[in-house]
């Protein structure tokens, strides 16, 4: 399971999403996923 620091660095990586979008766009990400925050 992928931390949430890696999540982050992941989607920027791949450039999914614009800086101001990160928020919603992780949470998205998270539940597509089921990665637990924290």
């Amino acid at each position: 399971m992928l931390s949430l620091k890696d999540s982050i660095k992941q989607i920027h990586y791949i450039r999914l999403v614009k800086d101001e979008d990160i928020l919603p766009s992780l949470i998205l990400y998270c539940k597509n996923n089921k990665i637990e925050s924290g």
